[in-house]
């Protein structure tokens, strides 16, 4: 079986896809792409369908598809309907929550040209479901790192804090950062992203407090890794009124965990079965976390045991298989 990835871009190997800053191809293309051997199939990607695909993955569309992507990936994939391709839809965020978006369009307009979706959570089905009425089957993004041996914190005069994400998450991480109530604590902060949101931090003006040092890099794995060894706990604020959040994976909360870092995060509805491991960032000021950090390293000890090996990369990748496997079947 011959399967296409429908992504931004042009992938010159398989490896290609793996190496992308974008989670959404990285975590979910990528992994099928390393694991195609086991689970026999042949595996491309990009904008340009293979004509000899047997199966056409559509993935995350971003906001290229203001730029006309939209229009293509929609010619793309009428002609693959018209010969009876197997089309699966890999929803990966709430984009029918972009209310009359052209995102928003597109995917309203492709759903009837699909048989099957996936999603990443179980809340991100309930939201899907509400639109599509075919199967949805729930696979894990998975933890892309083995997991790092929680270490007791080494306080000096201000606690260190990792921040990893894509650009669009950073306007939740400066309000944040702005709330002096909520954040009232002496930190450095190192923040970890891509191109686009090392731009936006650069130009944008901040008003942060003279307790608040920031150290910006572009992320890349082993920078995270990196990182990690250095600092003390990592911070996940969200906004849980911004419906595109309400389908989010528990991806960066269950990476944080592996990283060996005790986590403060909002409760985001895939983060809630594990909300017993982490800090809830709007009940408390961030100094009561600092204070309780030795308690935090021991959920993180307990959330590596309990919660991230199920997140393992070969576990997600016969997930994959069996619903690959089922392709044929049906």
């Amino acid at each position: 079986m011959k399967i296409h990835w429908l992504i931004p871009g042009n992938y010159k190997s398989i490896e290609d896809t793996s190496k992308s800053q974008l989670a959404s191809i990285r975590m979910r293309a990528g992994l099928v792409a390393k694991y195609a051997s086991d689970i026999q199939i042949e595996f491309s990607a990009g904008d340009h369908v293979d004509q000899k695909a047997d199966v056409i993955v559509v993935g995350k569309i971003g906001m290229d598809c203001y730029n006309g992507r939209d229009n293509l990936w929609f010619r793309y994939l009428s002609e693959a309907h018209k010969h009876c391709k197997i089309i699966v839809i890999d929803y990966t965020d709430n984009h029918f929550a972009l209310i009359n978006s052209p995102v928003h369009i597109f995917y309203k307009n492709i759903l009837p040209l699909t048989d099957k979706a996936i999603v990443p959570s179980a809340n991100l089905s309930l939201l899907l479901l509400q639109f599509y009425k075919k199967e949805i089957t729930i696979i894990e993004d998975p933890v892309e790192i083995e997991s790092i041996s929680p270490k007791i914190p080494i306080y000096e005069n201000k606690i260190s804090f990792l921040w990893f994400g894509h650009s669009t998450n950073i306007p939740y991480l400066i309000n944040y950062l702005q709330n002096h109530l909520l954040c009232d604590a002496f930190i450095r902060l190192t923040i970890l992203t891509n191109t686009q949101g090392i731009e936006l931090l650069s130009t944008q003006k901040i008003n942060l407090p003279s307790t608040i040092e920031l150290d910006i890099s572009e992320w890349t794995l082993q920078n995270m890794i990196n990182a990690a060894k250095y600092c003390d706990a990592c911070l996940i604020p969200s906004d849980l009124n911004d419906l595109r959040k309400s389908g989010v994976s528990s991806n960066r909360l269950i990476t944080a965990f592996a990283l060996g870092l005790p986590v403060t995060a909002d409760i985001l509805e895939s983060y809630a079965p594990f909300s017993e491991y982490f800090h809830n960032i709007r009940g408390e000021p961030l100094s009561v976390f600092i204070k309780e950090l030795n308690l935090y390293v021991k959920k993180c000890e307990l959330a590596q045991a309990n919660v991230v090996s199920k997140f393992r990369q070969d576990d997600i990748a016969k997930k994959w298989n069996s619903f690959f496997n089922k392709l044929i079947i049906n």
